[in-house]
């Protein structure tokens, strides 16, 4: 007699749809994988949490400051993929194709890794930590008027 296995049903809480992609490419060469995928917003992510039911799913996975906010959202454990050194370096990478100035702006996961890679790289640009999403526009237009003369 053989055993009958249940797929598992992951949930991905994607702060971009790139990051979404990524776990739809993994999944599809997996088999007994049940991916449900959603892109949100860090604004958005707790709001959609709340009313999803969470309860269908056995794993939810999703990044950074949009996880820490959907696990205090839905009081469950979620996986969080985290931000590599590799992901901030490929940011900074593409903006050696701009001839201005430029700055990381982000979340202490972010900026952690841009001060590393600063630092080892000699890099020259500005780093600036955010706590709250609602901090980021104000911070950018801050640094908009700086840079205009």
């Amino acid at each position: 007699m053989s055993e009958m296995h249940k797929n598992v049903k992951i949930l991905v809480i994607a702060p971009y749809i790139g990051l979404a992609k990524l776990f739809e490419e993994a999944a599809a060469r997996r088999e007994g994988i049940e991916l449900s995928t959603y892109e949100r917003d860090t604004d958005e992510a707790a709001a959609f949490i709340r009313s999803f039911p969470v309860e269908n799913y056995d794993i939810i996975i999703s990044r950074g400051h949009t996880c820490k906010l959907i696990e205090k959202a839905c009081r469950r454990h979620i996986f969080d993929v985290g931000i590599s050194i590799y992901d901030v370096l490929r940011t900074i990478r593409l903006t050696q194709n701009y001839n201005g100035k430029f700055a990381v702006v982000g979340f202490h996961s972010i900026i952690y890794y841009a001060f590393i890679l600063k630092d080892v790289l000699r890099y020259e640009f500005d780093i600036f930590t955010v706590k709250a999403t609602s901090e980021i526009e104000d911070e950018l237009n801050r640094l908009k008027d700086l840079a205009t003369p």
